[in-house]
């Protein structure tokens, strides 16, 4: 209720008031090309690689179980581990990312990862692949989050939708 005892109308804090009556602002499409062009293709690239790290355990398997002398059970609990740590740190990584900015969040989230996976190459003993597989699920399990907040912070909400949808 404002000082006079009238209601007001609810409306978003960052619309301005002559907005609130209209509903949400629209992007103009030649805008939201020229963003779109500049920001969905670089994530995109890294959610790929994201995906491809996440799952290229597997396909070193055969060579990597005969080199550390790796059992069936360890290699599972070795790949298993990454999802275990990268379940756990979503929702943490969701109340930092707000707090520290979504760049910010991203760039440590990729230099550290990418740390975390050449680090792989120079593993001996199925202990040092656990414990890098746990890393490497604690530094990508703030990627995704922070990739939903980058698009929302460049995209109004009847965009983002779009943009996210790629």
């Amino acid at each position: 209720m404002s000082r006079d005892g009238d209601e007001e109308s609810p409306r978003s804090p960052l619309l301005p008031a002559a907005h609130a009556a209209e509903g949400p602002p629209q992007l103009p499409e030649p805008l939201f090309r020229k963003i779109f062009l500049r920001v969905i293709p670089l994530l995109w690239l890294s959610y790929v690689l994201n995906i491809v790290d996440r799952t290229n355990l597997a396909y070193a398997q055969l060579q990597m179980s005969t080199d550390l002398g790796l059992s069936a059970r360890a290699f599972g609990l070795g790949s298993g581990i990454f999802f275990l740590a990268y379940a756990t740190m979503q929702v943490p990584a969701n109340h930092v990312i707000p707090r520290l900015g979504a760049v910010r969040v991203l760039s440590a989230s990729m230099v550290l990862w990418g740390l975390s996976a050449a680090a792989t190459a120079f593993v001996t003993s199925e202990h040092q692949l656990f414990a890098l597989r746990f890393c490497l699920g604690l530094t990508e399990s703030a990627f995704f989050p922070g990739c939903l907040l980058y698009l929302t912070r460049w995209f109004p909400d009847s965009c983002s939708g779009r943009a996210m949808a790629y």
